[in-house]
C-alpha cells in the first residue's frame, strides 16, 4: 500500500457523511494545490504565498462541499472544522415522532410503564419501569 492509500484510509473513521466529504475534498485539494504551486514556481517562475495557497484550498473545499446534501452530526469538533471551511451545515433529519397518550389504570389495577434502549453493542443497554 502506498502513502496516499494510507492517508485516504484515515478518513474511514466514525464521522458524519458531510464531514467525510469535507475531509476527502480537503485531501484532494491539498494535493492539487501543492502540485499547482510547485508547477507555477517551476514553469512560470511565479511564487505563490502559502497563505494564498491555504485560501485556495478553503475556497475549493467550500465550493465542492456546499453542493452536496449529506448530513452532519451534532459534534462540536465536526462543527468547528465545517465552519473553518465555510461549509453550510446540513443537520440530520428529525426522527419520526410518535405520540403516545398515557391513560390511568382501572380502579384496583396496577399499571407498569416500561422503556428501554440499547447501543450498537449488545452489552450496553438500559431499561426502566414505573408502577
Amino acid at each position: 500500500m502506498n502513502s496516499f492509500d494510507e492517508v485516504w484510509h484515515l478518513t474511514d473513521g466514525g464521522w458524519s457523511p458531510q464531514y467525510k466529504v469535507v475531509i476527502h475534498a480537503s485531501l484532494v485539494n491539498i494535493i492539487h494545490i501543492i502540485w499547482f504551486v510547485r508547477n507555477q514556481h517551476r514553469f512560470s517562475d511565479k511564487k505563490i504565498h502559502w497563505k494564498a495557497a491555504i485560501n485556495l484550498i478553503i475556497a475549493n473545499v467550500s465550493l465542492s462541499e456546499n453542493k452536496t446534501g449529506k448530513a452532519a452530526c451534532n459534534s462540536i469538533y465536526e462543527f468547528s472544522i465545517l465552519k473553518a471551511f465555510n461549509i453550510a451545515i446540513h443537520p440530520p433529519k428529525a426522527p419520526k415522532i410518535i405520540e403516545v397518550l398515557w391513560q390511568p389504570p382501572l380502579l384496583d389495577w396496577i399499571k407498569c410503564n416500561t422503556d428501554g434502549a440499547a447501543a450498537s453493542t449488545p452489552y450496553m443497554a438500559v431499561c426502566g419501569g414505573l408502577f
